[in-house]
């Protein structure tokens, strides 16, 4: 853990200071330690908690990760979160996302979960909240083990799924591939994708509330997509470019 003097000054800085930013713990320090310094720093926008394994595997081997979620639901200026290294797994990357991600709150502008070894169960959450947030511009989910079937819930959907009310007596088809110039599995997905967009917008009818998209497909806000090393093949990849071909707006993978 910390040195009880080097936190007892982190402390007194958060309760005293008022403006307290940016907390980077290089020492895996204690989970009590940790939560005793976010309770205490409400104003904090940047915190980097790499390898800080307490965090998920307490000193006696109980799950810390729950109420340390608890304590980041304060943080209402977090804009930037590094927890890379730090063994979360599918559970505690799930518990993070609701805490920071998912929150109507929530403000964070990046996330970094780098070698947590979170597979598909632990991307879940997080493509529920792309949906939602308008904030997140980086994600870094590199050095894990997501395969093929995580990197697919991540980009989420990748079919027609907004419904639209077609006029009395008619229904609105998407465009036949076999009727056109043959484009490959790519092309005919993302046309999918445009179509559906195009039906919903020129519909003058109410539209159901069944769209269901998650993931990439229905995020706006991502400009920073890391996913290096994570056991990703082929077919994945093709669902991967369906999605960013449909997101529009990241530059940098």
């Amino acid at each position: 853990g910390v040195s009880g003097h080097v936190l007892d000054a982190a402390t007194g800085i958060a309760s005293h200071c008022g403006n307290f930013r940016v907390c980077d713990f290089y020492s895996n320090p204690l989970p009590s330690q940790i939560l005793e310094v976010l309770y205490g720093a409400p104003t904090l926008t940047s915190l980097d908690l790499s390898y800080c394994l307490g965090l998920t595997r307490g000193g006696q081997g109980e799950d810390d990760a729950e109420p340390f979620a608890a304590a980041l639901t304060h943080l209402h200026q977090l804009t930037r979160l590094e927890m890379c290294s730090c063994d979360l797994l599918d559970d505690g990357a799930a518990l993070v996302v609701r805490a920071t991600v998912a929150s109507p709150e929530s403000r964070l502008e990046a996330l970094r979960l780098r070698a947590n070894r979170i597979g598909p169960a632990g991307v879940s959450d997080l493509a529920l909240a792309l949906a939602t947030t308008k904030t997140l511009r980086e994600l870094d989910l590199g050095d894990n083990l997501l395969g093929d079937e995580g990197l697919q819930r991540l980009c989420g959907s990748v079919e027609a799924t907004t419904l639209a009310v077609a006029p009395k007596g008619t229904r609105a088809k998407p465009p036949n591939p076999s009727r056109s110039p043959r484009r490959g599995r790519l092309s005919a997905a993302a046309a999918a994708i445009r179509f559906s967009g195009a039906a919903a917008e020129s519909s003058t009818s109410s539209r159901t509330e069944a769209d269901r998209r998650t993931g990439l497909v229905a995020n706006k806000s991502l400009r920073l997509l890391m996913l290096s090393n994570n056991r990703i093949g082929a077919g994945s990849l093709r669902s991967l470019a369906v999605a960013l071909e449909a997101h529009g707006g990241i530059e940098e993978i």
